[in-house]
């Protein structure tokens, strides 16, 4: 299972990703929408997508609402499971 993880901060990162290590290796980590989105974006097979994506509700350029409904537009992405912290 791969997660995205959308995390500015590198200490509360560290927290998440030693939870899901639990459960998987497959983590990437993104710091804000725009790095999240070039990721996404730039992958060559849709099977190469995040099952979920996690992320902080503040973000260096935006908020997880902004982000959310920037991926839901996107019919490609309609599969990634998101989850917000706050």
């Amino acid at each position: 299972m791969k997660v995205l993880l959308v995390e500015p901060f590198e200490g509360f990162k560290k927290i998440l990703e030693s939870l899901l290590k639990k459960f998987t290796e497959d983590i990437i980590w993104t710091k804000s929408i725009e790095e999240t989105l070039f990721y996404l974006n730039n992958l060559e097979d849709e099977n190469e997508l995040p099952l979920l994506l996690i992320t902080s509700y503040i973000l260096p350029d935006g908020d997880a609402i902004k982000l959310f409904k920037i991926i839901r537009k996107n019919r490609k992405f309609d599969s990634i499971i998101l989850l917000m912290c706050t």
